[in-house]
This record gives C-alpha cells, structure tokens and sequence, in this order.
C-alpha cells in the first residue's frame, strides 16, 4: 500500500500502454528539457508513482506527465503509479493537486499561466486564485497579474514556446496579446531570425504596437515594409539594430530629427575625439552636458580649443542649443 495524504491506494504496476498519452487535460508542464529526467530514471528508476484517474478505456495522468513522457522515450512498458477513480478524485481536487504538484519542481510563466488558467476553468473563484494561489506561484496577489496570465495562457503554442526558450518576464510576455492572430504569424519569422533578448523584445513589440495604432496599419504591413532591414543575409546583431533604429525613427520621428540636426551641429564644431557634448536626455530638459577626457597637457589644451569653438557658436543673437532644448 501507498500513503497518499489521508487516503490509502494501491500502487499498481501498469502496461504503459493503458495509459492515454493524448489526454492533457491536467497537464501542467511546458515546454522542458527531458534529458537529465531521461539521465536520472534511466540511473535510479522511477523513484514515486506516477498519479492517474481511470477512464474508459485506460487511464489519465494527474501527475507525472513529463516522467511518462521520459519512460516511454526510454522505452519502458510498465510504471509504478497511484489509481484514483472519478470519484475520488473529480476535476477540481484533481487539477489542485496538479498545480501543487509542480511548484515545489518551479514553474516556468507559462505553466504558471497554464496553472492559472486551469484553477478557473475547474470552479475556482478569482478571489481565490488572486489571494492564494497567485502568491504560491510567486507572483503578486493582483487581478491584473491575474488577467495577463490567462491571456498569455491563450496563446499560440510557438509564443509560449518562444517565451520559455528566452525566459522572457510577465511584464513583456503580456504584450503578445495585443495583437491579432495574424500579426502574431507576422512576427514569428521576425523573433526567429533576431532573437532579442528580453529589453529588446519588449521595445519592439512595445514600438511596433504604438506605431501602428497612430498610423491607423497593421503590425504585419509594417513587418513587410521593413523585411530588407531585419530579413538579410548580413549578421544578426547589425540586423537587429537596423531594425530597432528604424523604428524607433519611426516611432519618434521628432526625436529622431533633433539627434540628426545635433551630431551636424556638433560635426561642425570640429571637437576634439575626447570632447563630449551632450544634448538633454531625450531633448527634454534644460541642461546639457559637456565631458572632457585627458591624459596630458596636451590633450587638455587640445581640448580648451574645442570648448573655445563651442563658446564661438553661442555668441550670435540666434541661440543655436534653444532647439534641442525640449519637444514640443
């Protein structure tokens, strides 16, 4: 006999095969490596019975989907596993205990979302899900984590898989869902062929929402119309700051003409290479900057010439720094 909480059941050795590998509807993982899983079952076994509820026909998992997952890779035909009838263990005890299951392993965000998701389609509260569970899963206890998590739960299988693979932040996974199903497609040979990291996926999916919803298009017209910048044969890393530099100009097109207008402006000052000038962040602010870097006398004089130059521009009744001075 096997000790299960308060509840005693037989540990049976079952075919395998009994089981319905097709069934997920209490699976919780996603998207993991089974190759140390595989290392360590195929080194010591199966070292706790799987968790199954009898159906027609054979048997579905509760717990243990990823260690069946690994025996069959590893061909084995029979598991030690915990037998519950229906009865004893109807959906919402069953999906609890799923949930449970797989905390104290970690959960990557979409299992947290996937988790999220299930605890509501099984009966339970939003009150309860927020106040308690929210907190297991080491988020805040916030209706607005809340719904970030079932949308992202709702999202094709390429996106979670993507947001696994580069342990993207909630903060920038809830921004897939803001787009339309076809503009998601758009994307996916985008991300494939750059790989951002996680700020710079942010930033353009961030960008190329805001862009498109002033222009009145869609992010997969945009996409198209910047394929010869992000689809090339060139590397990935100038490709990838092409990209994000024609956004951004085409995000910030104000922006971007006051740094055109000020690295002419400072081209003609003739600076010296260890002279910075440095305009308001954003040009939204009063004050700018000046940096002066040496090693000697030398290139201290070299350098008073350059600010001699700069103070020479200042002196026409015309204040050539005013229009760097803010946006409109």
């Amino acid at each position: 006999m096997w000790s299960n909480g308060s509840t005693m059941k037989e540990r049976r050795n079952l075919p395998i095969g009994e089981i319905d590998k097709r069934d997920s509807f209490f699976r919780i993982s996603f998207g993991r490596d089974l190759s140390s899983l595989e290392t360590s079952l195929a080194l010591s076994g199966l070292l706790a019975p799987l968790i199954l509820r009898e159906k027609e026909g054979g048997y579905q998992v509760i717990c243990g989907f990823r260690r069946l997952e690994a025996l069959r890779h590893l061909g084995q035909e029979r598991v030690w596993a915990l037998i519950y009838s229906p009865e004893e263990l109807p959906d919402q005890k069953g999906i609890v205990r799923a949930v449970a299951h797989n905390i104290p392993w970690g959960m990557n965000l979409v299992e947290k979302a996937q988790a999220v998701t299930k605890l509501k389609a099984c009966g339970l509260m939003e009150e309860e899900i927020v106040s308690q569970w929210l907190p297991v899963l080491g988020l805040q206890p916030h209706k607005r984590v809340y719904a970030k998590l079932l949308r992202i739960a709702d999202l094709p299988e390429w996106i979670k898989a993507y947001i696994v693979e580069q342990g993207l932040s909630l903060s920038t996974a809830s921004l897939f869902p803001l787009f339309r199903e076809e503009e998601l497609s758009a994307l996916a040979p985008l991300l494939s062929s750059l790989r951002p990291g996680e700020n710079k996926t942010k930033e353009i999916l961030t960008h190329l929402h805001e862009i498109a919803l002033r222009e009145g298009t869609s992010v997969t017209a945009l996409l198209e119309e910047a394929r010869g910048l992000w689809a090339g044969d060139d590397g990935r890393a100038e490709r990838l700051e092409r990209f994000r530099d024609w956004l951004r100009r085409r995000r910030y097109p104000r922006f971007s003409t006051l740094k055109e207008e000020f690295e002419k402006f400072k081209a003609s000052l003739r600076l010296p290479p260890s002279f910075f000038l440095h305009p308001p962040p954003f040009f939204e602010g009063e004050e700018f900057r000046v940096e002066l870097r040496f090693s000697d006398r030398e290139q201290l004089m070299e350098l008073s010439q350059g600010l001699r130059r700069l103070l020479e521009s200042l002196q026409g009744e015309e204040d050539p720094l005013r229009k760097f001075k803010g946006l409109p």
